[in-house]
């Protein structure tokens, strides 16, 4: 539920491009302008420098002219660094591997890996600094590369001096300006899983609601009456939508599972109604049934309404271990059916005339022939 509040405790933001000179450099100057903010402490970018490492850059032409290439100066500046695994023995039948390394001490600092030197094919040997520039060079914790993009996570931690704009202010005054053409800002994990579940409640709302739509056209055998009842679901959006804004709760992945709850409830009432008027048209006149359909199902409509609203009024203060992750569901429900129950009690009848309204017959004027 952390994931779908609009405002949390920390800042947030991904920078990707294809050149990671340019990221880094994006995301450095970020980093200093935000740390200059009082809304954000702790700043950090995972390209930052996590330690310097000792970088050793060939020189190609001197490299080649001395008979070396740039993979066996590595190979062989490896193997005298790290060590070289000389042979496997079979010792009680157990396996063990002999590596020959120099003592710990041999090369440690800058100095002892420039005075390397270099054994060439044609016997003699080289400085290593005479063919490579050896020297300290910044390395970041890591390098992440997706779809050819490199990019770098910039995290803070908001203050007290936060508010629930500061994300959407830091964005426009820090993050936006520093974009460039051939560097943007990226979808984190978070936000990708929020659209995602977003998504796939949407499309289980209006699958909901076309299933629904079925139900009823093949109850009732009219599609007028159909749609007509479906018109209680906008009716309900009003009241829902309204509640969420009174109680300033922020529409949610549970807010919107409400939604998809509500869906088949507010269509109740109007089933119900609908129904009882097309059964009393049987015996009496369009507008006596629907008065009569009114009266009687009045108390029966508002009873199942009630009763649901006032199921929900614990969870919607929230009482209980998971009552503050499940307030946005009983909100919806309770201003949806509200809204839904009154407004379709009075205007479903004059839905129900409109839709049911036959043409009248045009009279036939004197000294004109009759058809």
């Amino acid at each position: 539920m952390s994931m779908m509040s609009s405002f949390g405790n920390s800042f947030e933001t991904i920078i990707q491009g294809a050149d990671y000179d340019e990221v880094k450099e994006v995301s450095d100057r970020i980093v200093s302008e935000l740390m200059e903010r009082p809304e954000v402490t702790k700043v950090h970018s995972d390209a930052e420098n996590s330690s310097p490492v000792i970088e050793v850059t060939v020189d190609g032409a001197k490299a080649k002219a001395a008979g070396l290439s740039a993979s066996s100066i590595g190979s062989t500046l490896n193997q005298m660094v790290s060590g070289v695994e000389a042979a496997d023995l079979d010792i009680d039948g157990e396996s063990v591997t002999v590596k020959v390394e120099y003592p710990e001490d041999t090369y440690e600092t800058l100095d002892q890996i420039k005075g390397i030197v270099l054994a060439t094919g044609s016997g003699s040997s080289v400085l290593l600094t005479d063919v490579a520039q050896v020297g300290f060079h910044d390395s970041p914790a890591s390098i992440r590369r997706e779809e050819k993009q490199y990019k770098v996570t910039i995290s803070a931690e908001y203050t007290e001096h936060a508010t629930a704009m500061s994300q959407m202010t830091l964005n426009q005054e820090i993050i936006e300006p520093n974009l460039t053409d051939t560097v943007t800002t990226g979808m984190n994990s978070m936000d990708q899983s929020m659209n995602e579940e977003f998504s796939a409640i949407f499309k289980a709302i209006a699958t909901a609601i076309f299933l629904i739509f079925v139900v009823m056209a093949m109850q009732f055998e009219s599609l007028k009456f159909s749609l007509m009842v479906m018109v209680t679901i906008p009716f309900s959006l009003i009241g829902s939508f309204g509640m969420l804004w009174l109680a300033d709760s922020a529409i949610s992945m549970i807010s919107l599972v409400g939604f998809l709850m509500l869906v088949g409830t507010v269509v109740n009432a109007g089933i119900l109604y609908v129904d009882t008027v097309n059964q009393y048209r049987n015996t009496m006149d369009r507008d006596t049934a629907l008065i009569e359909a009114g009266a009687t199902r009045m108390r029966p409509i508002l009873m199942t309404t009630l009763t649901t609203i006032i199921a929900m009024i614990p969870m919607a203060f929230g009482w209980g271990s998971s009552g503050e992750m499940t307030k946005g569901l009983a909100l919806v429900n309770i201003g949806g059916l509200t809204a839904s129950t009154i407004l379709s009690l009075l205007l479903l009848p004059v839905f129900y005339c409109i839709i049911s309204r036959t043409p009248k017959k045009e009279p036939v004027r004197k000294g004109e022939d009759k058809e």
